[in-house]
């Protein structure tokens, strides 16, 4: 029976070491370690889906190098970005639209 690859939470550099997890204990990556990993070939083990869960500070450049790296490795079809849920925060700025 195939398992369901865990969704990878991608945090933006400048968040550096201090973050390894979130509120939930979920680990979190920044951009280099995920990047270092795909060259280290972490997950290039298997076939599944590399599931991504992208912070908000994590912008198209970011993206552009994260898929630019797993291109040159042959996973960027693996690349499965997961919708995050809105923040309630956001909620009435978004409604004010």
């Amino acid at each position: 029976m195939a398992t369901t690859s865990p969704i990878l939470l991608i945090a933006g550099d400048h968040a550096g070491d201090h973050i390894s997890e979130n509120d939930s204990g979920e680990p979190v990556l920044t951009i280099s370690q995920f990047i270092d990993e795909l060259w280290q070939g972490v997950y290039s083990l298997d076939s599944r889906p590399i599931r991504l869960q992208l912070d908000e500070d994590v912008d198209d450049e970011d993206w552009n190098r994260i898929h630019d790296q797993a291109r040159l490795l042959g996973l960027a079809n693996r690349l499965d970005v997961q919708q995050r849920e809105p923040a309630l925060a956001a909620a009435p700025e978004a409604a004010r639209r």
